[in-house]
């Protein structure tokens, strides 16, 4: 199609071989390959400081994680999945669980229950938690779990894992 494809950025590679991909894709034929030369190591260099800074950044995110004492912060994770669970039950299980009972006292002629009062319980337990739950709340149970397998797998060879574990888990 003649534009930048997103596949071409995917993948493994360093800064310079990236802006030479650019480069190359916006620069026009006839112009001077000492000047395209020349872009393609200012754009790697602009890249490669954009990395630098980004990774200096997530470094200050754990690191302020590791040093706070807030036992809020540290449970945080777990009570994410604590709630989500009772969501999760209450949506799934309970309601719909009283809704019967409700259809079962109608049916039996137990109590003053109306066919209509019926219906419109059976209509709120058609409600369906938001995708955006069960992508947030899989998300961090995902990382989570993996955090706490690290963990009970020990320490790591690796420094900046042993962090990230540290700041999944909230343990020093």
């Amino acid at each position: 199609m003649g534009g930048i494809d997103i596949k071409d950025f995917g993948g493994i590679g360093s800064a310079f071989d990236f802006g030479s991909k650019v480069i190359d894709k916006i620069w026009p034929p006839q112009a001077d390959p000492e000047l395209k030369l020349k872009a393609s190591t200012e754009l790697a260099q602009m890249v490669e400081a954009r990395e630098e800074r980004r990774d200096s950044y997530k470094r200050d995110i754990i690191v302020a994680e590791l040093q706070q004492s807030d036992l809020f912060t540290k449970r945080a994770r777990p009570s994410v999945i604590y709630s989500g669970l009772i969501f999760i039950a209450l949506n799934y299980f309970i309601f719909p669980f009283i809704i019967d009972m409700f259809q079962c006292c109608l049916i039996l002629g137990i109590g003053n229950i109306t066919a209509d009062q019926v219906k419109q319980l059976s209509e709120l337990g058609k409600f369906q938690l938001p995708n955006q739950f069960w992508v947030a709340w899989t998300s961090i149970c995902s990382v989570y779990a993996w955090g706490r397998s690290q963990e009970k797998k020990g320490k790591s060879d690796n420094e900046i894992i042993n962090k990230v574990v540290s700041a999944i888990t909230g343990n020093k």
